[in-house]
């Protein structure tokens, strides 16, 4: 009987774990979601992450409880001067590539019309709708004011933000 039931376990958590590996390869994931704290009564806030696809997918919607909107922007420069724009159309996720949301990058997530301001150490949801996939709910980890990448739990700047603080230099939205 020991060995029936050895046996059976031999086989059967391989193949749970298979499912459900397949299951979380399925569809895109977002990961290092954060955001900076505002300041005073600001209205506005940022959120970054990482986004990758195992399929060829589109980000087509955000949302999030603590904001009226939230709006995939770029930054484009016109007549020398930078400009926040929305992305019209959404972002493509190519198959099996990395996109990331970084301070200084060329995409961010706008959250317009705070219903309350961003605290270091509070956390938030935030809704990422792909056009293939679906609604994926996040948890975003607020961050410092002026933080370049999100802490690794302990205070520290992970790999993520020190690379984050080469781009260009200084604190974007």
């Amino acid at each position: 009987m020991l060995r029936l039931t050895m046996f059976t376990a031999a086989v059967l958590i391989p193949l749970a774990t298979m499912g459900a590996g397949s299951a979380a390869d399925s569809g895109p994931t977002v990961d290092r979601a954060w955001a900076r704290a505002t300041p005073g009564a600001a209205t506005t806030g940022a959120v970054y992450f990482r986004v990758e696809s195992p399929t060829d997918d589109r980000l087509i919607g955000l949302a999030s409880p603590v904001a009226g909107k939230a709006e995939l922007h770029t930054h484009t420069e016109e007549n020398g001067v930078m400009q926040m724009r929305e992305v019209e159309g959404g972002l493509a996720l190519p198959a099996g590539k990395e996109v990331e949301l970084k301070p200084g990058g060329a995409l961010h997530v706008m959250l317009i019309d705070l219903h309350q301001k961003l605290k270091a150490g509070d956390s938030f949801p935030l809704t990422v709708t792909f056009q293939k996939a679906g609604a994926r709910d996040v948890m975003v980890h607020v961050e410092r004011l002026g933080a370049m990448g999100p802490t690794d739990g302990g205070g520290k700047p992970s790999a993520m933000a020190h690379d984050a603080g080469h781009s260009n230099g200084g604190p974007h939205p």
